[in-house]
């Protein structure tokens, strides 16, 4: 089920996504100079981040991570925003 929540991927974001073949899976979505490297992390710089930053939580994205695998899809089901740091 998804969480409409109007909330915009971008870095930092938590996006829990749901895959054609049923398998979910929560992300964090770091720069490379981010300082969280946690297993459940992402280089916004890879093909998936790229697809999708800019979305929201339940819209479908579809991306490549090379052009000799097969096109890949999947369901935004939710999107937390980054949280701000103490300065």
């Amino acid at each position: 089920m998804t969480k409409p929540n109007g909330v915009e991927i971008r870095r930092g974001s938590r996006v829990r996504i749901r895959y054609a073949d049923g398998r979910e899976e929560s992300l964090l979505i770091r720069g490379c100079d981010h300082e969280s490297w946690a297993v459940d992390s992402i280089d916004s710089e890879t093909p998936l981040a790229r697809a999708l930053i800019g979305k929201r939580a339940g819209d479908e994205v579809e991306f490549q991570v090379h052009e000799a695998v097969p096109v890949r899809r999947l369901t935004v089901l939710s999107v937390d925003a980054p949280r701000r740091t103490a300065r």
